[in-house]
């Protein structure tokens, strides 16, 4: 193979490959801002569907303007910052997710995941549907959580004004580090409130299982427990044993 064959080949394949649209222009897959970029202009109507294939760690920012599209996010690791307006970001990832919502977000739905965590300078609690089972959602802004499966929820300073509303069978772990108390509704209607400073699970029926204070008063309660926090954008598991 000549030189100049050579070098052609390279450039190819460092160049990205190019949006895959479906028939109707409703349906495109990215995996590069600049792709997201192109799509966020092209891809319209009630259905559209931008899919960002995440792989291993991607970061995307969503600009400024109104996208009347659903953002699906597929990957193990991604971060999404948000400065426009957009109709839904649907989280569908094998690992942990990051949204930073610095404009509007209509709709979160949380189809599959480790982690999502939930920052920004918005001030109107965003919906978000929680329907993987046993994710750990870590607020730092306001957010109104439906579960529909069991969830873990840590709520940091940003996230006074969320709420949590649990469905059948669905149970809630909260960890509440902000300085007001947090309310948690379950299915029939009764609503729980998660004090500052406290930790607990909220069953289906009502009742607040392995609950402390903190941080002086934080104590063993008789029963294996387990505590998760998030750390400088980590996630461990404790096994107080």
């Amino acid at each position: 193979m000549g030189a100049a064959a050579i070098a052609a080949a390279m450039v190819m394949s460092t160049v990205p490959a190019t949006p895959v649209q479906a028939a109707g222009g409703k349906t495109l897959a990215v995996s590069s801002q600049k792709q997201l970029n192109q799509a966020l202009k092209t891809v319209k109507g009630k259905n559209a569907v931008i899919t960002v294939k995440a792989g291993k760690n991607v970061k995307i920012t969503i600009p400024k303007g109104t996208y009347k599209v659903t953002i699906r996010v597929v990957g193990k690791k991604a971060a999404v910052v948000n400065n426009g307006t957009v109709k839904e970001i649907v989280v569908n990832s094998k690992g942990t997710v990051a949204i930073k919502n610095n404009g509007t977000i209509k709709k979160v739905t949380v189809q599959n995941a480790k982690s999502v965590s939930f920052s920004g300078n918005h001030k109107k609690a965003v919906p978000v549907v929680v329907n993987a089972e046993d994710v750990s959602m870590i607020l730092a802004a306001p957010a109104k959580i439906a579960a529909k499966k069991d969830v873990n929820i840590v709520l940091k300073k940003g996230a006074e004004k969320s709420s949590i509303t649990c469905t059948k069978n669905a149970q809630a772990q909260v960890d509440n580090q902000t300085k007001k108390a947090i309310s948690v509704k379950i299915a029939d209607g009764t609503t729980l409130k998660v004090e500052s400073g406290e930790s607990c699970t909220i069953t289906p029926k009502g009742k607040k299982e392995d609950g402390w204070k903190r941080p002086e008063n934080r104590r063993y309660l008789g029963r294996k427990c387990f505590f998760r926090q998030f750390f400088f954008g980590q996630f461990f598991w404790w096994n107080n044993s």
